[in-house]
């Protein structure tokens, strides 16, 4: 059974128990979903562009392809943060995104 959870004055509502969390059926045609944070999903990294340090991974779990920028990968001390066409990684992702994509990645880690 899927519960609903309303932030705000009910202009934001996502279905809590489901994963990722999808848009309530019980949204109003005018509501958007305005922010989310800390969704989680592996995925595939489409473009990197190593001199302008971002680029694009498509996820595994949703239709959906986020930007991640260089200083959002987790990396050590001593390593480069940098990522290939191809890599799988992990990541945390918030709506919404930036540069014209739905959404952008967050502590992005590779597999």
């Amino acid at each position: 059974m899927s519960r609903c959870r309303a932030k705000g004055q009910g202009v934001r509502r996502v279905i809590a128990w489901a994963w990722p969390p999808i848009p309530c059926q019980a949204l109003a045609e005018g509501d958007t979903l305005r922010r989310m944070k800390g969704l989680q999903d592996t995925g595939v990294v489409k473009t990197w562009h190593l001199e302008e340090g971002w680029g694009s991974v498509a996820l595994d779990h949703v239709d959906l392809t986020v930007w991640v920028h260089f200083s959002h990968i987790v990396a050590g001390p001593n390593e480069y943060r940098s990522l290939e066409a191809g890599q799988r990684v992990r990541c945390h992702y918030e709506v919404p995104g930036q540069d014209g994509y739905p959404a952008r990645a967050i502590d992005v880690t590779t597999l």
